[in-house]
């Protein structure tokens, strides 16, 4: 493993949009560049080989290489290797260690993998970690049958997976990994064993942590279509970590997209309902998380979650919105670790 080395009350969505960031992005002539690297076809790609396995539910057959979650777990590696190999290419160094697990769900016992590659940073920032993640298991009422979960979440790794390729051309200031989980709709299992046995154990200094969790589909309930804008959930209280970091991805995409916009969410997650990112904001740390304007609650973990709703167009602007994130904040100064500006609410 390489070394890497008072509360308020919560504002309405636009004015937390409206607080000022005490470190805005300086506009990088670069970033249009890598932008444009996002390939819709490989987006959409990902998502449909996720779905082949069959289902990505964490009991269905955990050891295999070629079906259900086991399966999905070595492809999963194999794109890893595959950007491992452009980047070495270009000298960058792309490093690829996964983190076992073992959980115990529905009375069985498995190992679990979440998979995880390191991008490097070098010189004066090369111990600031910044964390990409996205869950690759699924769940339906009849998980070992038929979980295809293309929008939860096949759509959120190959948005991680596109990301992971296009900031491999190149070395950053920051360390930036990028981790598929498993378990996580069991409840979070993946990440929480994470955090605990590599986040903690080595004593990471995470600056942000990206969640990626269900932003293939533009069609809602009632026939809704929201194309132009992606949800941002972070975590209370207005002056927190999370809430900077949303802050941030909002100012960040005002500048680099002008065509895409940022809803920011006055809560940690939907209601009821759990994310990757907060294993990490109830540590301490900056997370937050991009989901869909139009989800559909009634598609998520059923069978009817399939590549009928899953729009590449979709995907490739959220993908856009993460990679000029992370260039900003691996490459800019480095985000602020104390907030103090007071809140608009008083």
């Amino acid at each position: 493993m390489p070394e890497f080395a008072t509360e308020t009350a919560t504002p309405p969505p636009t004015e937390i949009a409206a607080l000022p960031s005490p470190t805005p992005p300086v506009i990088d002539a670069s970033i249009p560049y890598y932008l444009e690297q996002v390939d819709n076809d490989r987006l959409l790609i990902s998502v449909n080989a996720l779905v082949g396995f069959g289902t990505r539910y964490v009991n269905a057959e955990p050891n295999s290489t070629t079906t259900g979650i086991g399966g999905a777990r070595e492809w999963i590696m194999q794109q890893f290797r595959n950007i491992e190999q452009e980047a070495r290419a270009r000298n960058v160094p792309f490093i690829i260690l996964p983190h076992n697990f073992q959980l115990r769900w529905d009375s069985i016992n498995t190992t679990q993998t979440n998979v995880v590659a390191y991008l490097p940073g070098f010189g004066d920032r090369a111990n600031e970690v910044i964390i990409v993640g996205a869950h690759y298991d699924a769940i339906s009422e009849v998980p070992d049958i038929s979980a295809p979960g293309a929008d939860d979440n096949a759509s959120g790794v190959a948005v991680m997976l596109e990301c992971a390729r296009i900031m491999a051309q190149a070395r950053h200031r920051a360390t930036v990994v990028f981790v598929a989980f498993s378990a996580e709709d069991t409840g979070r299992q993946g990440s929480e064993a994470f955090l605990r046995d590599v986040v903690r154990a080595e004593q990471w200094d995470v600056r942000a942590m990206i969640n990626i969790d269900t932003v293939g589909a533009q069609n809602g309930p009632g026939g809704i279509v929201i194309g132009d804008r992606v949800r941002v959930f972070s975590a209370p209280p207005n002056n927190s970590p999370s809430r900077q970091l949303a802050r941030t991805i909002h100012m960040v995409t005002s500048s680099y997209l002008a065509d895409f916009w940022i809803d920011m969410q006055s809560t940690t997650d939907r209601d009821g309902r759990w994310g990757d990112h907060l294993t990490f904001s109830d540590a301490g740390y900056a997370a937050v998380r991009l989901t869909e304007s139009a989800e559909d609650p009634t598609r998520s973990n059923t069978t009817r979650d399939t590549t009928d709703w899953i729009s590449a167009r979709y995907m490739s602007r959220v993908a856009r919105v993460v990679i000029a994130t992370l260039l900003v904040l691996s490459d800019g100064p480095p985000p602020p670790t104390n907030i103090t500006f007071r809140s608009s609410s008083g």
